[in-house]
């Protein structure tokens, strides 16, 4: 008895064994018939925006009332973007293919300039006991600066070239020619007798980063754009002079115009900068992000004070310290104050 029931459990798990393969197609086969089943398709509006601006990707899909979609609730695209909002509704009403449709919409921030691939949205989709996921294509976005959006606004265009005028010279000009040459050569003459003295080079000296900040800051403080309702574009240039000074200054030296704001604090902390600094920048840095990218509208008043704050900021941390070397008190060596 027992040997009779060991040889029919042996020959049930050899046929479940040899059946594993076929299990595994007949899932695969399944799960490819589920996902030719379901259409998906993508909108994004607008498909070209200024740096900020926010954009809406769009999902529309359809499949049979059976059918469960999960839309997935967050959205990684690195530093390249932020998701602002997520929404989703629930399968429409049945259509007269027996179909219904599901849509969500993903509302990003992009902060980066230039040609952005944002990556595929994964989708899953159940039917029965079937699982499979769909996903859209990448989705290309192209990111305008707001600067070149002011340089449009105002008009300017490249210096034509000049145009070339065939004036015959006249024979006094010739005239003149001849007497220069003339004059070159006896100066030529002059100067080979001479005893050769030293070149002397020119150095021309570079502007200190203080010095175009402040003069940018006035520039900005002149548009007076808080006052004509443009508050985001004062924030973004406002934000851009404080970045291209961290990078210049020569008591920071970080590449904060390509850093996000946490990172450039890092960079402040691991440079050895007083932390009253790395709170004021942080701060400022922070306020114009809201600005930017969460549509936050602050009155004209903080707008003024955030410019006034770069105008301390860049003050303060450019007066010259002194430093006391070794061979004495006497050393008036100085360098940039980073506290």
């Amino acid at each position: 008895m027992s040997r009779k029931l060991l040889i029919v459990l042996s020959t049930g798990i050899a046929a479940a064994v040899l059946a594993l393969p076929a299990l595994a197609q007949d899932r695969d086969a399944a799960q490819q018939a589920l996902a030719q089943s379901v259409t998906l398709q993508v909108e994004v509006t607008p498909d070209s925006i200024t740096v900020g601006d926010p954009i809406a990707i769009n999902l529309l899909l359809r499949a049979t009332a059976a059918t469960q979609v999960q839309f997935a609730p967050e959205f990684d695209a690195g530093d390249a973007a932020r998701l602002l909002e997520f929404t989703e509704s629930p399968g429409g009403p049945v259509d007269d293919a027996g179909r219904r449709a599901w849509t969500a919409r993903y509302t990003l921030g992009i902060y980066a300039v230039g040609e952005k691939m944002l990556p595929p949205i994964l989708v899953q989709v159940q039917r029965d006991s079937v699982t499979t996921t769909v996903t859209t294509d990448s989705i290309f976005v192209f990111v305008e600066s707001v600067l070149d959006d002011s340089l449009k606004v105002a008009g300017m265009q490249d210096i034509k070239q000049q145009r070339d005028l065939n004036i015959p010279w006249p024979a006094w000009v010739w005239g003149l020619i001849g007497v220069a040459i003339v004059a070159a050569l006896l100066l030529w003459l002059w100067w080979t007798r001479r005893k050769r003295r030293p070149a002397v080079v020119a150095v021309i000296p570079v502007r200190p980063a203080d010095e175009v900040a402040l003069a940018a800051l006035r520039t900005l403080e002149d548009k007076r754009l808080p006052l004509e309702g443009h508050i985001k574009e004062h924030h973004v240039q406002l934000s851009e002079i404080l970045r291209a000074y961290l990078e210049a200054a020569p008591s920071f030296r970080i590449p904060a115009l390509e850093e996000t704001t946490d990172e450039i604090v890092l960079s402040m902390d691991k440079g050895g900068t007083a932390k009253e600094r790395i709170q004021q920048v942080r701060s400022l840095c922070e306020e114009a992000d809201l600005v930017k990218f969460a549509k936050h509208q602050p009155p004209v008043d903080e707008c003024m004070e955030a410019l006034q704050r770069v105008v301390y900021f860049v003050g303060e941390t450019s007066k010259p310290v002194p430093v006391v070397s070794a061979a004495g008190v006497g050393d008036t060596t100085t360098r940039e104050a980073k506290s």
